[in-house]
């Protein structure tokens, strides 16, 4: 390949080196260019399956790279290539393929060239692309969608191993040994190195700060519009607050920046995190640590009960009925609502932490009264009720994704309710795959009739039964069209028509107490 030196030349094809079916094809970086820095000493050669895939690698990252127009020419070239002690490092760029073609050949390649002496990386292009209707994905792909290609190559090049050991092994491959890759806080600097650390983080810090300023605005828009009239705020609009999107790459800054707003400013603030792993780096930085519904880590020594002294040796998150609220999570439900309702350590904290004079503690009062079987006095209050408050009060506090509520992401400062200003770590998951058929929705169709036709019979004065039929009745119909849809498909996904997406996002169920709640109720939008 000769790429062009000036504006009036051409890049061309230059020759082929034959080799199998459809040979080779070597493409040199343009000139005038230094190569991108890589974790590895000496000059490295890319290759792969695809044109479009190595002419990425090059373009991007400055280093040659070898076309084998396809897994069979990619096999023969690892097959018969004869490294030398001089050889450069082969980085080979895998298609991730729903077949797994890609993986599994690509990975064969890396293990031919490692026994015959050489040095070879597994290059697995970012989970993060969108991949095309089949599903497959490749280097191309991210540099079409605007990756930073130069980063996740160094990414993928120190996550080689661990994904060398996921992909599936060809039979023909030589077994060659898979070492621990390093940790991914090892990784940050040469990646830092390869995207421009200081400018990328310059236009991060930039772009935080002029954001905290319009946070600052809005929290005095929003006390300023709390103070209005109910007649008053029917005419003027909540203020809203816009979110904004910083996409950097590893290794930049990002959580040395998050720490210095903790640390450094008076900002109510939730850190949302991938896992507990990342939230422990901001709890050492000054952030509460928020833990969900854990499960005691021992059993009372009279069987029944926790002693003062046994509880204060637990967790303090632990739930003393764990099990029966995993059971109300397993089901999407949200175990305030309902198992909460009926449990003795969350009254025992009502009475311990409420005013007499208030609801909650009248409440726990009358539910004691009505289960006399159970002895207020030696019972133990609720743990991680305790948290939740103790969560509510403090300034910032980190949490992992799964847990964000509204209530997260209030901070109560006394008597006011401040919204905090949330930061997502990384871009979460924004959606959560459930397979179904057609099948299964005939399966509902014949519920919401059976619900129905119950309602009808036994319907009563002063019941909402006229709207609970009504709910039913446009569930069914939902059903019914995503049964017929999928019935009709021969894809694999199929986009759900616009009328059926705007049914269920007007379905609202309110009319089922301690099974449903507000966050429960049927939304279609461009994050669900």
């Amino acid at each position: 390949m000769a790429f062009p030196v000036d504006r009036y030349s051409k890049t061309r094809k230059i020759g082929r080196a034959m080799l199998g079916k459809k040979g080779v094809t070597v493409l040199t970086p343009p000139p005038g260019f230094a190569p991108v820095r890589l974790p590895v000493e000496g000059p490295v050669l890319g290759t792969g399956e695809g044109f479009e895939t190595v002419a990425s690698f090059v373009q991007t990252m400055r280093h040659p790279g070898i076309v084998c127009w396809d897994w069979s020419g990619l096999k023969a070239w690892s097959e018969a290539l004869q490294p030398t002690p001089e050889a450069p490092t082969v980085a080979v760029l895998a298609d991730y393929d729903k077949s797994e073609t890609g993986q599994r050949e690509s990975a064969a390649a890396v293990r031919r060239i490692r026994a015959k002496g050489a040095k070879s990386f597994y290059l697995l292009p970012p989970e993060s692309i969108q991949p095309d209707d089949k599903g497959n994905r490749d280097w191309n792909d991210a540099l079409r969608q605007g990756f930073d290609v130069a980063a996740e190559i160094v990414h993928a090049w120190h996550r080689s191993e661990q994904d060398m050991a996921k992909a599936p092994v060809a039979p023909d491959a030589p077994q060659t040994l898979i070492k621990r890759g390093p940790r991914p806080a090892e990784v940050a600097q040469a990646i830092a190195k390869a995207g421009g650390r200081q400018d990328a983080y310059s236009a991060m810090e930039k772009a935080v700060k002029e954001y905290i300023i319009k946070y600052r605005q809005f929290m005095e828009e929003l006390a300023r519009w709390t103070s209005l009239t109910a007649e008053q705020k029917k005419v003027r609009k909540k203020p809203k607050l816009p979110p904004l999107l910083i996409k950097v790459s590893t290794g930049v800054g990002k959580s040395h920046l998050i720490r210095e707003l903790i640390q450094t400013t008076d900002l109510p603030i939730l850190i949302l995190t991938l896992n507990h792993a990342l939230a422990e780096e901001y709890a050492k930085a000054g952030a509460l640590w928020y833990h969900g519904r854990a499960e005691p880590n021992f059993q009372p020594s009279n069987g029944a009960f926790y002693t003062e002294d046994e509880a204060n040796k637990l967790h303090e998150s632990t739930c003393f009925k764990f099990p029966v609220i995993k059971l109300v999570t397993d089901k999407n439900h949200i175990p305030s609502l309902t198992a909460c309702r009926e449990c003795e350590h969350g009254r025992k904290f009502m009475l311990e932490n409420y005013h007499p004079a208030s609801q909650p503690y009248q409440d726990a009062q009358s539910w004691f009264k009505a289960h006399p079987q159970i002895h207020e006095s030696v019972v133990t209050p609720c743990l991680w009720l305790g948290h939740q408050a103790r969560i509510s009060r403090a300034r910032v506090v980190v949490a992992p994704y799964q847990s964000y509520s509204e209530n997260l992401a209030t901070w109560q400062n006394g008597e006011d309710s401040v919204p905090r200003l949330v930061i997502v770590h990384e871009i979460p998951p924004l959606s959560r795959e459930i397979r179904t058929h057609s099948g299964d929705m005939g399966i509902y169709v014949e519920k919401c009739k059976q619900a129905i036709e119950t309602i009808q019979r036994n319907a009563k004065d002063g019941e909402d039964w006229e709207k609970i039929t009504a709910d039913l009745e446009t569930a069914k119909r939902i059903f019914e069209g995503l049964g017929e849809l999928l019935g009709r498909s021969t894809k694999e996904t199929t986009k759900i028509p616009d009328d059926i997406a705007l049914t269920v996002k007007e379905l609202h169920v309110d009319w089922l107490p301690g099974a449903t709640a507000r966050w429960e109720k049927s939304r279609n939008s461009p994050w669900t």
